[in-house]
């Protein structure tokens, strides 16, 4: 064997190096993408071990969903300049990319621990939590909207979400009025809220950090009046002083069974004072 070749590899070794079939190289040297550095008189083709980098970059450039056309363009033109720009170009996709999988990674983990959590609760049962502060971003309200009025404000909370690039991990929960609930009214939300954790976003409210009467609503929306009612003998039997919302969580939604009966509604009020010595 010629021993200049020796330091060459030919179509099938250099398509096995690079992971690609040999008909991709056979490809991009007919359009002029990618030619191999020595073709014999016989026409066997050679590539040199240089150009590994050089396709590895190309094949880069592809994954990025660049078109071929395009990177021949930058080929047949480039410079130290052109390639500088190029990369800083492709390393800002790759960040936004990163940014938008990172997003999508964190609301399948939280829908992930939101539906474990809800498995293991029991239906109806308050108990009393301490949670941490939240920041929500909320609605307008909506408790005596329209349905023209409902859509319009709807598509207001959308475009603030948009206009500050907001991303929430979490569907969206309600707020409603201790005292509509008290009063035994049903369907009567105050407003959608979504959790987030910008603090600078105009209009957010703060979730307070405290002590919070917990319950699990097993079931569908449409008898969820039912555990509002012993959540309502809860606070009155043990004499708690509550705040002004209740805040619902749908942990179980449409989204993982088609059976409404499976739904699971975390329900949240918080408690300002309770008396002393009192046991739940």
């Amino acid at each position: 064997m010629d021993k200049k070749l020796e330091i060459y590899f030919t179509t099938g070794e250099f398509a096995k190096l690079c992971g690609v079939k040999k008909q991709t190289l056979f490809h991009y040297d007919e359009i002029g993408l990618f030619s191999p550095t020595l073709v014999k008189e016989n026409g066997y083709r050679y590539y040199s071990y240089r150009q590994l980098y050089t396709f590895t970059m190309i094949l880069t450039l592809k994954n990025l969903h660049m078109p071929l056309k395009d990177i021949k363009t930058y080929l047949d033109t480039r410079t130290p300049e052109n390639y500088i720009q190029l990369l800083e170009e492709k390393l800002s996709e790759v960040d936004s990319a990163i940014a938008d999988l990172t997003e999508i990674k964190n609301r399948l983990t939280t829908a992930t621990h939101h539906t474990v959590l809800a498995l293991n609760t029991r239906h109806a049962q308050t108990v009393l939590v301490e949670q941490d502060e939240e920041y929500l971003i909320v609605s307008s309200n909506l408790s005596s909207a329209t349905h023209k009025e409902f859509s319009t404000y709807m598509l207001e909370y959308i475009q603030f979400c948009k206009k500050y690039a907001l991303t929430t991990h979490d569907s969206l929960g309600t707020l409603i009025k201790f005292e509509d609930i008290a009063s035994g009214l049903q369907d009567c939300f105050t407003s959608l809220y979504a959790k987030t954790h910008d603090t600078t976003i105009p209009s957010i409210i703060i979730k307070p950090r405290g002590l919070y009467a917990v319950t699990y609503h097993h079931g569908s929306y449409e008898t969820t009046h039912e555990t509002y009612k012993k959540i309502l003998e809860f606070i009155q039997r043990h004499h708690l002083e509550v705040g002004e919302f209740f805040y619902e969580d749908y942990l179980i939604d449409d989204i993982a069974s088609c059976k409404p009966d499976d739904f699971v509604t975390r329900i949240m009020i918080q408690i300002k004072e309770m008396p002393l010595q009192t046991s739940v």
